[in-house]
């Protein structure tokens, strides 16, 4: 099992809170990152590794 780190990211590009995950691997913590992009962005890590960054679902672009 793996730890990560989710930051949720606002408008301004801030972090403003982070969620804690356990995750099998790097394809489980990617869908469950995803998954809180909901009203703000997120950017998944571990450790010091970015292992992926999602754009607010709801933002229209």
């Amino acid at each position: 099992m793996t730890e990560y780190r989710v930051y949720l990211v606002d408008r301004d590009g801030h972090f403003f809170d982070a969620v804690h995950l356990i995750c099998a691997d790097d394809a489980e913590g990617i869908g469950r990152a995803k998954e809180l992009a909901v009203g703000h962005g997120v950017e998944l890590w571990e450790l010091d590794r970015k292992v992926a960054v999602f754009p607010d679902q709801n933002k229209t672009p």
